[in-house]
């Protein structure tokens, strides 16, 4: 009995899925907890907490449900979809880094699978499988899948969701359908706000390739739309409601990086050597570039095929066309975007730039010869991605994660647990989310102090930042090139300077011996002072940087 086309792409899924699982996917552990990841799954954790008291950064906001956190949003331009998936996997599998990381693969893969099956629905059973292994074979797809700090699993998730019940509800002409897939198109903006370059992106594709079946449809069915529209208003509205922050902030849009520069996230992004990129500078974003590493061809794959959409008969094919103009725009829109500055971005591109990959060779295969060519090519993009993802996991498991991705933060949450009374002050980014969710402080907002964010604030109003403290606090800071705020490193300066039997500092180190982060003792009770550099007061005496 030979399967339906949708069973054929559930079974090759599967297999697919296992390979990822199985062989490609990094080690739960490794690299190290990375500081957004943490920051994503910690307020899912909260929800499951609640006599847990912790503190996140202030642009957070939560709503409490029946004496629980529910989050709501990480950020004015980010909403807290990822973490609200977050909380069943954490509540069945308890609250580790392989059970988030794992979850966090499988929203990826579960949205693969909803992208294959809209594949098929649209362009066909061979583009559909052939664009599922591309994209199951992408080492930007398997590593940033399982190792997430931006909400692309989560939109991927949407926009698959979004697009194959609308295309099943279209065809089928079940209005529900349709509504639910508007739905679930809103819930990617609320994921994040840059998903509205998504929607426009298809829309724009839509017009130019179907603009005249589109105008009957809408014609036809104008309740359907119509209440569709209303659905994704609805799915959208926790990130409409802070649209007034949203154009507010800065962080989401402000210019982090030039044209130049977010041309080559992108192309890395595509050839699969982003991630290779960041475990090798240990999460340097300014100077991933200034390293070589193993690339696929894809990124150049993908220009031969817009070349062929544009160039060739295929410009006549509307679904090509779709394709062509979706990725193109995509693109663009993600060039053009001043925040958009991480892989997380370009990686909207998914599903569509492989899709249009696939569907160019399959509809390319019309002779015995061209056949062969296109598995050929097939087969050789699968082939080079398969070593990029092998040499990134060998490098992974050679250094366990550099610097802002390195796993000795795991020893030292271990070992600053066991510390009844200990405090941990985190004087730079990256420390204070992974260890609220690497330990089981019942008392964290005591435990763990993060006072990267008022000390700017009140310097701005001129006005000294201020602490109190005894030997039981442990003040944790990374030293050059590491050292994002500038504050942790000056105070590491004026520990080195003061005597040994006062102050002692810390030294932890990755897996091949480099210094991942500092950590910081005074042996007697002090009071430090910042004003732009540290004073440490101690019985009358001041030491000063």
């Amino acid at each position: 009995m030979s399967l339906s086309p949708g069973a054929t792409v559930a079974l090759a899924w599967l297999l697919l899925a296992a390979l990822v699982f199985g062989l490609e996917a990094p080690p739960a552990g490794e690299p190290g907890l990375y500081y957004d990841e943490a920051f994503l799954a910690q307020q899912g954790r909260d929800f499951l907490e609640p006599e847990r008291e912790t503190v996140h950064p202030p642009s957070t906001v939560s709503v409490e449900i029946a004496g629980r956190r529910f989050p709501l949003r990480n950020a004015a331009y980010l909403g807290s979809l990822k973490s609200q998936l977050a909380i069943p996997a954490l509540a069945a599998f308890g609250s580790s880094v392989p059970s988030l990381r794992t979850a966090t693969l499988a929203t990826a893969l579960l949205g693969l699978l909803l992208a294959m099956l809209w594949a098929q629905r649209v362009f066909g059973l061979q583009a559909a499988l052939l664009a599922g292994a591309l994209v199951a074979f992408d080492p930007s797809f398997v590593f940033f899948g399982a190792c997430e700090w931006g909400p692309f699993t989560t939109m991927l998730l949407c926009r698959a969701l979004g697009l194959y019940l609308l295309t099943v509800g279209w065809q089928t002409r079940r209005g529900a359908l349709v509504v639910a897939g508007a739905f679930a198109l809103g819930l990617g903006v609320y994921a994040r706000a840059d998903f509205v370059l998504i929607g426009a992106a298809l829309a724009l594709a839509a017009v130019v390739a179907l603009r005249g079946a589109l105008w009957r449809q809408l014609r036809e069915r104008p309740a359907t739309v119509a209440a569709a529209l209303v659905a994704l208003v609805l799915g959208a509205l926790p990130m409409l409601v802070s649209l007034a922050d949203l154009l507010a902030a800065r962080q989401g849009v402000a210019d982090r990086g030039s044209l130049g520069y977010r041309a080559l996230v992108l192309w890395s992004t595509l050839d699969g050597s982003h991630f290779h990129r960041l475990m090798q500078t240990g999460g340097l974003f300014e100077h991933l570039f200034d390293t070589d590493a193993p690339a696929s061809p894809f990124a150049v794959v993908v220009l031969l095929a817009l070349g062929t959409a544009v160039f060739t008969r295929m410009r006549r094919d509307p679904g090509v066309v779709f394709l062509a103009v979706a990725t193109a725009s995509l693109a663009a829109f993600m060039l053009l975007l001043p925040g958009a500055v991480r892989a997380h971005h370009m990686l909207n591109l998914l599903p569509f730039a492989h899709l249009l990959v696939a569907v160019v060779l399959v509809r390319g295969a019309r002779s015995p010869r061209s056949r062969v060519v296109a598995v050929g090519l097939a087969v050789s993009l699968l082939a080079a991605s398969a070593r990029v993802t092998a040499l990134t996991l060998s490098e992974i498991a050679e250094s366990g994660g550099r610097g802002r991705f390195s796993n000795a933060l795991d020893a030292f949450a271990a070992e600053i647990e066991a510390e009844p009374a200990a405090v941990v002050v985190s004087l730079d980014w990256g420390f204070h989310e992974p260890l609220l969710f690497l330990t089981s402080f019942p008392d964290a907002r005591e435990r763990l102090l993060e006072p990267i964010w008022e000390i700017p604030r009140l310097l701005a109003h001129r006005r000294p930042w201020t602490h109190k403290g005894d030997a039981s606090h442990v003040y944790l800071v990374h030293g050059p090139p590491y050292d994002l705020f500038g504050i942790g490193s000056k105070l590491l300066e004026t520990a080195e300077e003061l005597p040994t039997h006062f102050a002692r500092v810390g030294l932890h180190r990755d897996r091949e011996g480099g210094v991942a982060f500092y950590s910081i003792r005074f042996a007697a009770p002090h009071e430090l002072v910042y004003t732009g550099s540290w004073d440490i007061r101690t019985g009358g005496a001041i030491s000063r940087d």
